[in-house]
């Protein structure tokens, strides 16, 4: 479990406190079943992850399929600044320290076969001091991670590709506006505050459009993973 500690946040803080052996419970995985050798089946040259801070957590793991599956992957990773890429458990006093001192996603990706040089993509909003201290290629400085992005895809208009997205919602729609200008089939991994998390509350919902007829989608049971178009 990869989280983020904020300050005046109660829920990550206490989550601080768990030591080795602690029980704790959880009710997941939630949401619906997404069949995603369906989907793949179409025959994409490139599937493009676009990660936003810790919306990149989950893309990893759907990295780690594509990869089993050998498909061709690329990903474009935005971050605030350096240290946000650092892991941070390296107090020995911490009773969760792994005692890791890694890059993460950036060293996660290179370990699932994906290369610095040419499928690892970092938008820093930083200065360019920071660019040095990313051992991969493609860095870039003082920038969204969607404008590399809409870089990159100009230059590659053949290609057929999907595109999977998470991470603030600003972020999310510039994808889907990017992607739809080339035609391009994307979809976006939701994050809401779920009370219960089986879909009687609806503290979740978010609007989508189905047969041309507007709902109310909980993502707790029909996400997280939608398409961008129906959103």
């Amino acid at each position: 479990i990869v989280y983020k500690v904020l300050e005046g946040g109660i829920g990550t803080n206490e989550m601080t406190k768990i030591a080795k052996e602690d029980k704790i419970k959880i009710l997941a995985p939630l949401g619906s079943i997404f069949d995603l050798r369906e989907l793949l089946s179409e025959d994409f040259d490139e599937i493009h992850i676009v990660g936003g801070g810790v919306g990149m957590a989950p893309l990893v793991y759907l990295v780690q399929a594509l990869r089993y599956f050998n498909h061709k992957v690329k990903v474009f990773i935005g971050i605030e600044n350096y240290s946000s890429l650092i892991y941070n458990d390296l107090n020995k006093d911490s009773p969760t320290s792994s005692g890791k001192n890694a890059k993460i996603y950036v060293d996660d990706l290179k370990m699932l076969g994906l290369s610095e040089n040419s499928d690892i993509y970092v938008s820093i909003q930083g200065d360019t001091d920071e660019r040095q201290k990313i051992d991969i290629k493609n860095v870039f400085t003082g920038s969204m991670v969607t404008g590399p992005y809409e870089e990159y895809l100009k230059n590659h208009t053949k290609l057929k590709i999907i595109t999977f997205t998470c991470g603030p919602l600003p972020m999310m729609h510039k994808v889907h506006v990017i992607t739809s200008r080339y035609n391009i089939k994307s979809y976006v991994l939701l994050e809401k505050r779920m009370a219960c998390g089986i879909g009687v509350c609806f503290s979740c919902v978010c609007q989508t459009i189905v047969n041309g007829e507007n709902h109310h989608s909980r993502v707790c049971i029909d996400g997280p993973i939608i398409e961008s178009k129906i959103i």
